[in-house]
């Protein structure tokens, strides 16, 4: 287990399907890909000191340059449920590729699906579907067995009564 020793991280926001640009595209003028809580992880990585490159893309060739060049320990991906698919097609191509490093799912799917990950045998290393607040300095000070954060060794051990929604540190009751 590498958590402890974590330091390198690529996080990856995966940007919807394009049949969600449409629908949504109805609605808005513009669409901001960027989440709360994607936001609140990448604030968390880097005040504890890492070194995070963030990107909303799952391109393959995008990728594959930054970990070529990066060289990260981990990646992390904030996944929506309409980008499920492709993240996966994502993660099996970079297992393909050779990247060994720790894979970790985060967002509103992880949150939903995390058994169906391990059930289905994701090459994924960890899935965070509890509150990155509460679950991400433990995971990158090396603890074992937390809360919210079930692994590919330990996810049968865990349920769905461990599930918070975070809130930003910056948020106060109006």
């Amino acid at each position: 287990d590498m958590a402890g020793k974590i330091r390198k991280i690529l996080l990856i926001n995966s940007p919807f399907q394009e049949q969600e640009y449409i629908k949504f595209s109805e609605k808005w003028d513009t669409i901001e890909d960027e989440y709360l809580g994607v936001g609140i992880v990448h604030k968390i990585l880097h005040d504890s000191g890492c070194e995070v490159i963030f990107k909303n893309t799952l391109h393959p060739e995008t990728l594959l340059h930054i970990i070529e060049d990066f060289k990260p320990e981990a990646i992390l991906f904030s996944v929506m449920q309409s980008s499920a698919q492709l993240t996966l097609n994502c993660v099996k191509m970079l297992r393909e590729c050779g990247f060994y490093g720790e894979i970790m799912l985060g967002g509103w799917f992880a949150k939903l699906s995390w058994k169906t990950v391990f059930e289905e045998k994701w090459p994924v290393d960890a899935v965070c579907f509890s509150a990155a607040e509460t679950t991400l300095p433990f995971w990158l000070s090396g603890e074992e067995n937390i809360k919210g954060l079930a692994t590919k060794e330990d996810w049968k051990k865990h349920s769905a009564d461990e599930i918070e929604i975070g809130v930003s540190p910056q948020y106060t009751e109006p």
